[in-house]
């Protein structure tokens, strides 16, 4: 959707000036009658060319925000409408606030809140609308937005968690790769100068070291293109769904892999659970959360469950069929199911995968960082020592 700047007439002949999202001009035209208003004008802002990088970006701490404190006004009583005008005015971010105009305008017209908020599932999420649907029917509209926010920070916390467990390790190696190519590339061959004078041979390991800075220099830039061909083929294969499913299974298979499946069958489970906990059937649950999973290949074994259940199997036994989740984790299930507390033995078991993730993620942390730079340490000092060792004997054959 994009920003439009946009100015309206009504019968009365009065003039609106406003600013409205749409994909296109017709769908401007469209909002403008259902408003009673004739166009005068319908322009593409240039708040679109400001933004441009953050078009249709709102932030997950903008959200968090956004439903912090609509809990807190609804919880002290404060209507819907007013309490959604009062978190507007606070906004800054110029697609959000425009995104809130349309959702106030919808409410303002009698539509429930979940309708309005589900033309913007961009921007608040697929579960979002089904979340707050189940409240207004409960007639418990703060609770399940309470729930939903804590159910975000958690997540967030959780993406924080693992991006650090494998993004800190990727930077160090990255760094010590580039100074172990820094030293083969351009420290060693000049060694390498140094000793074409000398008579003696040289020792096997600086023989071997040169030989290796001599392949890298002379081939880097053939690697470097190479890498960035990859990438860009990898890129456009992904298009294909067979090969994006190949390679999201290849992803799981990787060191750390492990962390990542965890990590979306947690979120799946918690949003099977929260919309449970919410009064939202079985079926639709498991349909909803399914879109949380953004690996193609756990997406395609995930997706018999639904029908699984469907047909009469239990929750608990269509699981354990598609051969992802831990032991512990159906067992759980399984204790839910008998006694008729699906729900709340959903949300245990979720909260013991994310026990599970956040202890792996600290202890991968706690070895991974001291192992990495010990290793590339020792290699580059060994590199150095070889480089060094003709000059080492020459030392003492002087003496």
């Amino acid at each position: 959707m994009y920003i439009f700047d946009v100015k309206g007439i009504n019968f009365e002949g009065r003039v609106h000036v406003l600013k409205l999202l749409g994909e296109r001009k017709k769908d401007i035209f469209k909002l403008l009658k259902e408003r009673g208003l004739f166009p005068l004008s319908v322009k593409f802002s240039s708040e679109n060319f400001k933004y441009l990088t953050k078009i249709k970006k709102v932030s997950q701490n903008e959200i968090i925000n956004f439903n912090r404190e609509l809990y807190s006004l609804l919880k002290a009583g404060l209507p819907l409408l007013k309490s959604l005008y009062i978190i507007r005015s606070k906004v800054e971010n110029p697609y959000f606030s425009i995104v809130l105009d349309e959702i106030i305008s919808s409410v303002e017209k009698g539509e429930a809140f979940s309708e309005s908020v589900k033309k913007f599932s961009d921007v608040f999420g697929i579960l979002y609308s089904s979340i707050l649907s189940s409240g207004e029917k409960s007639g418990n509209l703060p609770k399940v937005i309470f729930d939903y926010n804590e159910y975000l920070k958690k997540t967030q916390q959780m993406k924080k968690r693992i991006k650090r467990a494998l993004i800190y390790p990727s930077f160090v190696f990255t760094f010590s790769l580039l100074v172990f190519t820094f030293i083969m590339v351009y420290i060693i061959p000049k060694f390498a100068k140094f000793y074409e004078n000398f008579d003696a041979s040289l020792p096997i390991l600086t023989q071997f070291t040169i030989g290796v800075a001599k392949f890298m220099k002379n081939y880097i830039l053939f690697f470097i293109l190479l890498f960035i061909f990859l990438l860009f083929f990898i890129n456009k294969l992904k298009k294909n769904s067979k090969f994006k499913i190949f390679y999201d299974k290849l992803k799981l298979k990787m060191p750390f892999g492990y962390l990542v499946k965890d990590f979306y069958i947690s979120i799946y489970s918690r949003n099977i659970s929260l919309m449970l906990e919410g009064g939202i059937t079985i079926l639709k649950s498991l349909n909803i959360s399914l879109s949380s999973v953004k690996n193609s290949y756990l997406y395609k074994i995930l997706l018999p469950v639904e029908r699984d259940v469907l047909e009469g199997e239990s929750l608990s036994s269509s699981f354990e069929k598609t051969g992802i989740f831990p032991s512990s984790y159906i067992e759980i299930v399984k204790v839910g199911e008998s006694s008729g507390s699906l729900d709340r033995m959903l949300k245990e078991a979720t909260e013991y995968l994310e026990e599970r993730i956040e202890t792996t993620v600290d202890s991968l942390i706690s070895f991974l960082e001291p192992a990495i730079i010990i290793t590339m340490g020792i290699l580059i000092a060994g590199i150095l020592l070889s480089v060094y060792m003709p000059i080492f004997s020459l030392v003492r054959v002087i003496h």
